[in-house]
């Protein structure tokens, strides 16, 4: 519109980016006044600088005097491109991850730092950074506009923790007690161990501190607690060894499914040693006793017991003095057998196990 003699003259309709600024022209007149005045820096003057947060038109008074004219120019916000640097994630030492989400046609891509990654200048790339490290992704579409986001890959030390048995060696007598101590690393929470041993030679007896499961026909005991940092007492009841073996082994092992993120565990069992007794020589033949008998074999010796309890096999010489204590103390029920190591000559065995009693002659010769 034009009043009197003045003509408003403006710059052309333009788009900026998100956030970027333009300057807008006007002329024509001595007094020039500019609205809407949001995301101006001066409304009142020719050439204010437009900063918009959306398509804005804007219209500008140009008088002089009493001649008024007005115009129009639009500023236009292009679309910013889609920036996706990725959730925050958190690795092990050595370890990696990819950051980033796929790319769209048309736009660059590039990130900063470039430490740690495979693929700096593309949407997604493989990160393995030593240290925590927060990464800034740009993104540049085909009109110019940028956009950047953050993601930061946190990088967790790994922790090495071992269960042990200990002492490392057990000295075990059969029909007696012994304890194994199970000790706790530092720095666990839940945790779940298992215990493997001979089931014939040694049984479950009681915990302390912790939870157990035993299956003493396997030879299994699983053993569960929270928190670390302690020593846990197992007591075993031993009993008589049925091989020729003096070495037997407690295997320990841990549950994998709870170890946490950056984690190794480790775990070391411990060793029985049988130590020296009256009965070593006995071993066991099966290990269900059906009735009480005594046989007298060359070198060796024959007996089963029928019910559990203590039995007493004695060698005599002819004139009847003890020369062998084969067993004093509590059998299982059973079938075993003695190998005897005696001089050549004419012996007597004895076997006492509650009301059964037998003897039997032993000839022991070159």
């Amino acid at each position: 519109m034009t009043i009197g003699t003045i003509k408003a003259i403006v710059s052309n309709d333009t788009s900026i980016c998100e956030g970027a600024s333009t300057k807008l022209f006007a002329s024509g007149g001595a007094k020039y006044e500019w609205s809407p005045s949001a995301g101006l820096d001066n409304p009142s003057i020719a050439t204010p600088t437009a900063n918009p947060t959306s398509t804005t038109r804007y219209k500008v008074l140009v008088s002089s005097g009493t001649c008024i004219d007005s115009a129009f120019v639009t500023v236009s916000i292009l679309p910013p491109p889609n920036a996706n640097a990725g959730n925050d994630t958190a690795i092990c030492v050595g370890a990696s991850t990819q950051i980033g989400i796929p790319a769209e046609a048309g736009n660059s891509y590039s990130w900063n730092p470039t430490t740690g990654l495979t693929s700096p200048f593309t949407s997604q790339t493989i990160a393995s950074p030593a240290t925590t490290t927060t990464y800034t992704l740009q993104v540049t579409n085909p009109a110019g506009c940028v956009k950047s986001d953050e993601v930061t890959v946190t990088v967790n030390s790994r922790n090495e923790r071992s269960f042990t048995l200990q002492p490392d060696m057990v000295t075990i007598l059969p029909g007696k007690q012994f304890t194994a101590n199970l000790e706790i690393p530092s720095g666990v929470n839940d945790w779940s161990v298992q215990l493997k041993y001979d089931s014939l030679l040694v049984k479950f007896n009681s915990i302390t501190g912790a939870q157990a499961i035993p299956d003493d026909l396997k030879g299994e005991l699983i053993v569960s607690g929270n928190g670390g940092s302690r020593s846990i007492p197992i007591i075993f009841d031993a009993f008589l060894p049925h091989t020729s073996d003096t070495i037997y082994p407690i295997k320990l092992s841990f549950d994998a499914s709870k170890v946490a993120d950056c984690e190794t565990w480790s775990a070391v069992g411990n060793i029985l040693m049988l130590a020296d007794y009256c009965g070593k020589n006995i071993r066991v033949v099966s290990s269900t006793g059906k009735k009480y008998f005594l046989t007298v074999k060359d070198r060796s010796i024959d007996f089963g017991v029928g019910l559990s309890g203590n039995v007493r096999l004695e060698v005599f010489d002819y004139v009847g003095n003890s020369v062998l204590v084969v067993s004093d103390g509590a059998l299982e029920a059973g079938e075993y057998s003695a190998a005897l190591d005696l001089p050549v000559g004419v012996y007597y065995c004895r076997m006492r196990a509650g009301l059964y009693e037998q003897v039997g002659k032993v000839l022991i010769a070159r």
